[in-house]
């Protein structure tokens, strides 16, 4: 049986797997959905993969999807020829931001944390200097320390 896969191109960023799931199963039995993401943001990259149980849907589709107006974005659709079985694994994704969140998220020391209070308050202090040479009264509130000890 020929794997009935769809290849499709300029899809919205705001577009998940499980609306293109939901939007494809109006056309037939949808197996698997996957949207490539960019592994260090995890954001769409713009073009994502369809596997449908019947070839003759995908064709219909594949016809249908050419040219079609999604939010804005026109779709490019195209079979993908010898489509790998680990296509629709799970990718891995954020590796950064799990280490970023790791970093955030460690114990401080007293110096560290009197440190980035610091520069928290030279930012705000910043942003109050341009609100006033705009020409805009508002004061920021203060940064306030909270120990959660």
């Amino acid at each position: 049986m020929q794997k009935a896969v769809l290849r499709i191109s300029n899809l919205p960023n705001t577009f998940a797997e499980a609306p293109m799931k939901k939007f494809f199963n109006q056309f037939g039995r949808v197996l698997h959905t996957k949207i490539w993401r960019s592994q260090r943001t995890g954001n769409s990259c713009g073009f994502g993969f369809v596997q449908f149980e019947d070839l003759e849907v995908a064709k219909v589709v594949n016809q249908m999807m050419n040219g079609y107006l999604l939010f804005g974005k026109i779709l490019k659709s195209e079979f993908v020829k010898d489509a790998q079985e680990n296509l629709f694994k799970d990718q891995v994704i954020g590796e950064n931001k799990q280490v970023f969140m790791q970093k955030i998220n460690r114990p401080y020391s007293e110096e560290e944390f009197t440190a980035e209070m610091e520069k928290v308050k030279k930012i705000y202090a910043e942003k109050q200097e341009k609100l006033a040479k705009a020409g805009i009264e508002y004061q920021i509130p203060d940064v306030i320390a909270v120990d959660l000890e």
